[in-house]
């Protein structure tokens, strides 16, 4: 029977553990947050750990403290995630552990008519703890699901939690007090409070989160919406320019049919060159085919080429109409951004476009520091900035690529990234129309 009991225990800790990288993943947004290897072997040696750790009847606190700085190194080990971004996280997911596992026992306590459960549950394998095991993770299982499907897409900052821990845990340890000295209906009650308010924490939060993202993509917006209609005055300026040498056009080919009837060659290839510098300076846009994206490669190229920068420019037409103007707009603005902000100084920035099927495939290049490997499946991640960026963009929060990235997949489209030799590259795709 105890080897059933031991079982039972080992199971209950590996999903505890499991449930712990899952919820962590969920909170933070790191890629490959759905239960992979990486993590079910991280899960797997917690789990041992802690099986030995209560073997030897040691504290729970220093069992907690040591899942702690486990969870932490392994998530800055394969994740790359700041040790102070990870604690407060994990520090609020074993307070939501510890409020659904006295609420069970308290439940128990209750079901069963005995006000000292606690005490049977805690000390020693039996059955009533099989009972308990059984409902606290399903639970927990449960919850975890339901804050998954819920807030999916938003990844938190972590130090909103702080705050949270502290006082849920004050709150937590009186209850646990007072559920081992007697269990009555009245506990109960304050556990499915606590529970629920801890619940509700997290849903305000992500509402605040959300509400933040939004915001910073209207300020991305208007941003974007002033750089185009400053290029649309710039165009009109350049239309009223053509249309005067147009409006001349008639006259100026009477002067050169003159000087050439009177074989003063010279004299006409000099006026000719005269009257076409005008037009050459005035046709500045790189036509693609797309009017947003000429407006936004014309200002960007004049803007590299301020700092020094060669921006080549090979495009194929782009005609397309599944995607927002505004949204094409965020996209190249940021990426362009980045690549003029992050190139060398006489350095090369280029721009690709090439049309295969009904895809149109974008790449983005720039001449700068290689991004190291292990950086490039976070750069999308909200909030996340590399070294170099922080270097180069203190004024920046992290939230360009993910934003670009957001947009992307809200319209089925891909952006993918490389980084090589000081070329750093990002290639996204458009449907055509």
């Amino acid at each position: 029977m105890n080897i059933v009991f031991w079982i039972i225990e080992a199971g209950a800790t590996l999903i505890e553990s499991l449930c712990c990288f899952y919820f962590l993943g969920q909170m933070i947004h790191v890629k490959g947050c759905k239960t992979n290897k990486i993590e079910i072997g991280s899960a797997v040696i917690m789990s041992i750990c802690i099986l030995i750790a209560n073997s030897y009847i040691l504290a729970s606190f220093y069992t907690i403290l040591f899942c702690v700085c486990f969870a932490a190194m392994a998530l800055k080990i394969f994740y790359h995630i700041s040790i102070l971004r990870t604690v407060p996280m994990i520090g609020f997911y074993y307070l939501y552990l510890s409020v659904i596992d006295f609420f069970c026992i308290s439940a128990v306590g209750i079901v069963i008519g005995d006000e000292f459960a606690a005490l049977k549950i805690l000390s020693a394998f039996s059955v009533e703890r099989s009972i308990f095991i059984v409902i606290s993770k399903s639970l927990l299982v449960l919850c975890t699901h339901i804050i998954r499907k819920v807030l999916a897409a938003i990844p938190f900052a972590a130090e909103q939690f702080v705050i949270v821990t502290i006082l849920g845990t004050m709150g937590c340890l009186y209850l646990i007090r007072l559920t081992i000295v007697s269990i009555n209906p009245a506990i109960t009650l304050n556990w499915i409070f606590l529970l629920a308010l801890l619940l509700m924490a997290v849903f305000c939060v992500g509402i605040y989160e959300r509400y933040k993202l939004e915001q910073e993509k209207k300020r991305i917006v208007l941003s974007s919406n002033r750089m185009i209609q400053k290029q649309y005055e710039d165009l009109i300026e350049n239309n009223k320019m053509i249309q005067s040498l147009r409006h001349d056009f008639k006259n100026h080919m009477l002067v050169l049919q003159n000087l050439l009837q009177n074989n003063k060659i010279k004299e006409a290839e000099n006026y000719l060159l005269s009257i076409g510098a005008p037009v050459c300076e005035s046709s500045s846009s790189i036509w693609t085919g797309n009017l947003v994206i000429d407006f936004i490669l014309d200002y960007k190229k004049k803007e590299a080429e301020e700092k020094g920068i060669d921006f080549i420019i090979n495009a194929d037409a782009v005609y397309t109409n599944k995607i927002r103007n505004e949204d094409i707009c965020i996209i190249l603005a940021n990426l362009l951004d980045n690549a003029i902000k992050f190139a060398r100084e006489g350095g090369e920035l280029s721009l690709e476009i090439k049309s295969k099927g009904q895809k149109a495939y974008i790449t983005i290049g720039d001449e700068g520091e290689t991004i190291p490997p292990e950086e490039i499946p976070l750069i999308f991640d909200r909030f996340h900035k590399s070294d170099r960026s922080r270097s180069l963009d203190r004024d920046g929060v992290g939230l360009g690529l993910y934003i670009v990235k957001t947009i992307l997949n809200s319209h089925k489209e891909n952006i993918s990234c490389t980084s090589e030799n000081g070329v750093t590259k990002f290639t996204f795709t458009l449907t055509k129309a």
